[in-house]
């Protein structure tokens, strides 16, 4: 969570809701954001799209089909609180929702697809403008927080690139631009959902020279040398470094909406054509640059790899990385069973983030979780959930706190100090947890509340934590949502890598998806790691999730025996970092 520049913003309140949705919007998109706080995954859309292709697959009794009763039920949880859903549809959406499966498969096709139509992204993306909008005048944080991560979700979806969008953010809100041309209906204009037409540079490997002909039946052209004008610098130093053993893809008439998006088609399309080539020749097999120089609007310009998906969660310094591994290695050397399947999973996580593509990433991180889970009394998949579920699960809280404690110190560092002292914890997680939730410092959180008139929306994040978590019944329902989403993720992650590897086909979404993957692998890997090094208990990976499980269920059994009950400085770690409590 940044600040961000705020040349020529107003703190004085006049322009907070303004400043609340710029903030939010460049946290949604921020390739470094906890992935709590990162755009939806999927919106209605795209979950109805996912009912339609389940259907497909399905040869008996809808009704008995387990995905597609999740799918739906999915689709109704979101539906219930969907603000652009019920705007689109207004009195009709209590003809469409609540979804019931019905065994009558043509029907139930036919009524998805009219529902689909009607909630396309051709009909979202105008809503959500309108809305948005509309939403500055009445002046709910609430509605506009959620309507922001809507807004993302709908453009990258329909095929904007984050990283354009991140960009667009950035120069139009934060560039120092003055207030009466920072208007939301200008902003708008850069995301007309209408493609353009691109010219595409790739350095590629001279192998390409050997199948010139069929390149040119793809509109792809292979050239020695390039020249080109209306160059910045950066172009014509990338162009002046290709090698000997290199020459230039020209790929013409790439139709996307910017350039980045661009870039990754003609990549795409250059990868299949060298994957064929590979086919017939094992040894030299051609090479692609992943920076490309882009020709649009008369100018060239370079565009550079955005960051992999891979590489978004958090990581160590090289010392700290190799003081870890040293510990570890000392306390889990043996050749057992876990430390085979242990390195195994290390190994498919190292080539995943090698890879440049999802579906490669994707497949390998789920291996991965099959070669540490996927053995047990139930399916593999159900084995998996049950397996991360629990991890996740109990480090929920800790990982928020944890974020948010970084917000206010990079904000404020004495603020930060003084929250320490006030609360009297060494823990910088237990300080921002325990002063954000607990009942005793409510008059301290609406002093500091004054202070962040250039910050609301960090204002907004502590308010809304107070509010969700400051009782165990809250907390409780809280977690459940949570726990109930993993679950669903995580069998769309099945769903995916299926249609990946039986259907051929991949997901719009797939960078967030790995995105997920990764961070639900690390979070249990890291956990592991630190228990086995910390306690002597923890020896094998059947041990940690049965270890994980029982602290999980304890946690909630916990917090269903004391119903109700207000968060205070005393019992904040109880009931939110019950992992820690127990440590």
């Amino acid at each position: 969570m940044k600040k961000g520049n705020l040349k020529n913003w107003k703190t004085d309140g006049s322009e907070e809701l303004e400043l609340f949705f710029a903030q939010r919007l460049n946290e949604l998109l921020f390739d470094y954001t906890l992935d709590s706080y990162k755009y939806y995954a999927l919106n209605i859309n795209l979950l109805l799209f996912e009912a339609l292709r389940r259907i497909n697959k399905i040869k008996n009794d809808l009704t008995e089909d387990i995905n597609l009763k999740e799918i739906v039920e999915e689709i109704n949880l979101k539906a219930r609180t969907d603000i652009v859903t019920k705007s689109i549809l207004g009195p009709k959406y209590q003809i469409y929702f609540p979804l019931k499966i019905e065994n009558n498969k043509s029907k139930f096709k036919i009524d998805l697809e009219i529902l689909s139509n009607k909630l396309s992204l051709n009909q979202i993306i105008p809503e959500l403008f309108r809305l948005i909008e509309k939403e500055f005048d009445s002046g709910s944080k609430i509605n506009l927080n959620i309507l922001a991560s809507q807004f993302v979700t709908a453009l990258i979806n329909v095929g904007f690139h984050q990283s354009y969008i991140y960009h667009q953010v950035n120069f139009y809100f934060f560039g120092g631009r003055l207030q009466k041309n920072r208007g939301l209906t200008h902003f708008f204009k850069y995301f007309k959902p209408e493609k353009k037409d691109f010219t595409v540079y790739v350095k590629v490997s001279d192998s390409f020279n050997e199948i010139k002909e069929i390149c040119s039946k793809y509109k792809l052209e292979i050239l020695n040398e390039l020249e080109l004008e209306n160059c910045n610098q950066k172009t014509i130093e990338f162009i002046s470094s290709k090698n000997e053993n290199e020459v230039f893809a020209k790929c013409t008439e790439i139709i996307a909406f910017d350039s980045q998006s661009a870039r990754l088609k003609a990549i795409k399309l250059l990868n299949v054509l060298a994957s064929f080539f590979s086919y017939f020749h094992h040894k030299n097999p051609p090479t692609i640059d992943r920076t490309a120089v882009i020709f649009f609007d008369n100018k060239h310009f370079l565009i550079e790899p955005t960051t992999s998906p891979m590489a978004k969660g958090e990581d160590m310094s090289h010392k700290a990385a190799a003081e870890m591994l040293e510990s570890f290695l000392k306390k889990f050397g043996v050749e057992t069973a876990s430390r085979l399947k242990f390195n195994r999973a290390v190994n498919l996580h190292s080539l995943a983030i090698q890879s440049d593509s999802n579906e490669n990433r994707l497949l390998n991180l789920w291996i991965t979780y099959e070669t540490l889970y996927g053995t047990g009394k139930t399916t593999t998949v159900v084995h998996i959930i049950n397996s991360l579920g629990h991890i996740t699960s109990l480090k929920y809280f800790e990982r928020i706190f944890n974020e948010l404690s970084k917000s206010i110190y990079t904000w404020n560092k004495d603020e930060f100090e003084q929250i320490k002292e006030l609360t009297g914890e060494s823990s910088d997680t237990n300080a921002i947890c325990s002063f954000c939730v607990s009942s005793d410092y409510e008059n301290e959180r609406k002093s500091l509340y004054s202070k962040l008139n250039e910050f609301p929306l960090l204002r907004f994040r502590i308010d809304d934590l107070n509010k969700n978590l400051n009782s165990t019944k809250k907390i409780l329902s809280f977690l459940e949502k949570h726990n109930q989403r993993i679950k669903w993720h995580i069998k769309r992650l099945y769903r995916t890598r299926n249609n990946i590897v039986h259907d051929g086909k991949n997901t719009r979404n797939l960078d967030i998806l790995v995105e997920n993957a990764h961070s639900y692998f690390d979070t249990f890997m890291d956990e592991f790691i630190l228990d086995n090094i910390i306690s002597s208990s923890l020896d094998s990976i059947p041990q940690a999730v049965s270890h994980y499980r029982t602290l999980n269920e304890n946690w909630i059994k916990v917090l269903k025996d004391d119903d109700s009950i207000k968060v205070n400085k005393d019992n904040f770690e109880k009931y939110l970092l019950f992992k820690k409590y127990c440590s």
